[in-house]
């Protein structure tokens, strides 16, 4: 006995045997029977095979199975972008460290962004009665929107530089990213290739960098801003000082550079450097340069405090104020200019002095046409320089007291309480208009006027001390008669004095990196300077060292603590010295 047993889904059959005496039974029977039950698909012949050797009988047998069918794949898309960028979540660096700034997706044009994988039908199965099994075919995703972006079949591209992001059913390129709320430390660092829009502050010890534009709603606080086009602050930025008894500082806690221009209401104990022009309504105590034009024009229109370079020059409302605050003033200067200048010059020097060992005439050409481009670099710079020496200094209200100008590295004489003026230097005078008759002034290069008030220039005092309290003082003490500038090293000193003058140099012994006698020699091994007078000003009683300081024949030895009548007796003695 021969019985075929098939499964409710159609799937699979089984054989139960149950041989009788005498009965013929073998393969083909076997598949025979399996037919006229109507099991026509799937049948594994190597099954009843073994069936009939084992003889596995009075059991159930599958000798047969049907094929599922296959269901179709859902379509897809994959992101060629980090999609999770700006979720706030850290990332997790290649070396185990965790990065925890602001992820954004730069893209570029041209670039594939994501593609499209169509869903599949799947595949047909059947059961063992060889009917034919449908599969489900898979779901379609729906197109993605664009915003910037180029769909090419399935694929899609970007159409311009900017930051990619996925929202429903879209894909969007932007070129300015848009910050909702503050840039802080919960943000992180941003650097992005498009402009940069912040709708809050930007705060917490950040950087932020543009290759376009950065546009502020807030203040720039404990910040620094970089951008390669324009930098648009709605309010200001604070910092926390330019300068600290009388030294320039480094590069503080805040500070924008921008390479066009900077638009700002107020620079308060910052930097700000761009390569264009700065408009402000005004500025405290902050470092400034600009390689255009300096204006401060609003309610205000003040710069008070630290010091403004700007190459084409500076016009505000007014310059200082009512307490005297030291305001230094630069105009058609730029350090940058300055600084390319000196490096050139230096490269030439050098090349030179390696020419003058070199004895191998391949090479020797080679150097001498170095050099001479070189030169010919000095000299575009110091064309440019030149042209741009007549930058004015406009001040339409007034000028107060402790106001410093300059024009590169020469000086305006004092003009406390001046008003309603144009300054400027030609062919090396200085000249002194009303507003709006500078014109004539040019014309006819006449010397500088000031109306009733006798031109007085201040004796150059340079204070040497590793003491910033005993700094402090002697800037306090000496800035209403000298014109007064510290250092807290010889160091400072040397490299203040290679861009400025010193009618006098007062000197401590006891200091942490020379001492005084160590500075004294450096200077009288340098020509621009060894013939300023020096006076040792220091509480050193060692009569050893004193009898060093005064084997070097300085102009003075005066003990500290400091008697203000005596300091300035032997000011004013040793310059009438030198007058006579």
């Amino acid at each position: 006995m021969i019985e075929v047993i098939v499964s409710e889904d159609g799937m699979t059959a089984e054989l139960f045997v149950c041989p009788e005496p005498e009965e013929e039974l073998n393969k083909q029977v076997i598949i025979d029977t399996l037919k006229l039950e109507g099991v026509q698909a799937g049948i594994d012949e190597e099954a009843i095979t073994n069936l009939l050797e084992k003889k596995l009988f009075n059991r159930n047998v599958q000798v047969a199975s049907g094929k599922p069918p296959v269901d179709g794949q859902d379509g897809y898309y994959v992101y060629f972008f980090d999609v999770n960028a700006g979720d706030g979540l850290p990332r997790i660096r290649e070396d185990g460290s965790v990065d925890y700034s602001k992820v954004i997706a730069n893209v570029s044009a041209g670039e594939l962004l994501a593609e499209y994988h169509p869903e599949t039908y799947g595949t047909f199965g059947y059961n063992v009665f060889a009917r034919a099994l449908a599969p489900v075919r898979g779901k379609a995703q729906r197109v993605l929107r664009c915003k910037h972006v180029r769909r090419d079949e399935n694929l899609y591209f970007a159409e311009l530089d900017g930051h990619a992001s996925v929202e429903p059913n879209a894909i969007i390129v932007n070129n300015v990213l848009d910050i909702r709320g503050d840039a802080n430390y919960n943000v992180g660092n941003i650097k992005f290739n498009g402009d940069i829009h912040v709708h809050g502050n930007i705060t917490g010890g950040v950087t932020v960098r543009a290759e376009g534009s950065v546009i502020v709603d807030g203040v720039i606080e404990d910040a620094k801003v970089y951008a390669d086009l324009d930098i648009i602050v709605s309010r200001g930025i604070h910092g926390q000082g330019t300068r600290k008894d009388g030294v320039q500082m480094e590069e503080g806690n805040t500070m924008v550079d921008a390479k066009r221009d900077l638009r700002i209401k107020f620079i308060d104990h910052a930097f700000a450097r761009t390569d264009g022009d700065i408009y402000m309504d005004y500025a405290i105590g902050s470092v400034i340069e600009a390689e255009g034009k300096v204006t401060a024009k609003g309610r205000k229109g003040i710069i008070v405090g630290g010091s403004t370079y700007a190459l084409l020059g500076v016009e505000a409302n007014r310059l200082g104020n009512d307490v005297e605050l030291f305001t230094e003033i630069n105009a058609g200067y730029s350090k940058k200019l300055n600084a390319q200048t000196l490096s050139c010059r230096q490269k030439a020097k050098d090349l030179e002095d390696e020419l003058l060992e070199m004895t191998e005439i391949v090479k020797v050409k080679e150097y001498r046409a170095k050099i001479q481009e070189l030169r010919a670099q000095v000299q575009v710079l110091e064309n440019e320089a030149w042209m741009k020496q007549i930058a004015p200094v406009i001040v339409h209200s007034e000028i107060c007291h402790n106001v410093k100008i300059m024009f590169g590295e020469t000086p305006a004489p004092d003009m406390n309480g001046i008003s309603q003026v144009e300054i400027r230097k030609i062919n090396g005078n200085v000249l002194c208009k009303p507003v709006g008759t500078y014109s004539k002034a040019l014309l006819y290069r006449e010397p500088l006027e000031i109306e009733d008030k006798p031109i007085h220039v201040k004796i150059k005092v340079l204070v040497i001390d590793d003491d910033v309290h005993f700094l402090r003082t002697m800037h306090q003490l000496l800035e209403k008669q000298y014109q007064v500038a510290v250092a807290p090293s010889g160091k400072v000193a040397r490299k203040y004095l290679e861009t400025n003058e010193a009618d006098i140099i007062l000197l401590d012994y006891i200091m942490s990196e020379e001492n005084g006698v160590e500075v004294l020699k450096s200077f009288r091994a340098w020509d621009k300077v060894k013939d300023v007078p020096v006076v040792f000003l220091t509480g050193l009683d060692d009569k050893k060292k004193i009898k060093e300081c005064l084997s070097l024949r300085p102009a003075g030895y005066i003990m500290k603590p400091v008697e203000k009548e005596k300091l300035f007796a032997k000011i004013h003695a040793i310059v009438s010295e030198g007058e006579d």
